[in-house]
């Protein structure tokens, strides 16, 4: 690993995902945004957002493959991709998390349009499913990082 001082456009990168950027930088491909999932706001699950070409995204989505082709891993833990805007995202929470993602980028074109949508409200039942969830989703990106397969040509 390389130096876990680095920021990010906000000044800095959550501890529980700082390993899988720090890699990502160290491996030259370019991060723009990270989080390490929240409890009571925002998306719930961990996410980096990788601006790279699509060779990188291949290579990526194949260690991800070789990485759960020995593991029986619950969706909502389990690591996977998407394409984002010139970019991908690396993501772990499964169908709740692209709902999510969904309902955000709704909010933000109601925003552009002039509009002053409520904020997503996180009901406590949520809470109470992330305080769960988000530990294991967290553990799913550091055993990626250090699994030893890492490595991108």
């Amino acid at each position: 690993m390389t130096d876990l001082n680095i920021k990010d456009e906000w000044g800095g990168i959550d501890e529980k995902i700082k390993p899988l950027v720090s890699e990502l930088n160290r491996l030259e491909i370019p991060t723009s945004g990270s989080c390490e999932g929240r409890v009571d706001h925002g998306f719930p699950g961990p996410w980096v957002s990788i601006h790279a070409p699509q060779k990188i995204k291949a290579e990526v989505e194949s260690l991800l493959n070789e990485f759960y082709s020995d593991r029986n891993t619950d969706p909502s833990t389990r690591l996977s991709l998407m394409d984002g805007h010139g970019s991908f995202w690396i993501y772990s929470g499964g169908e709740k998390f692209l709902k999510f993602r969904d309902e955000v980028n709704a909010h933000a074109e109601k925003k552009a349009a002039g509009e002053n949508p409520e904020p997503k409200i996180i009901t406590d039942e949520e809470k109470t499913i992330r305080l769960t969830t988000l530990p294991l989703q967290q553990m799913s990106f550091l055993s990626f990082v250090y699994s030893h397969k890492f490595v991108i040509s």
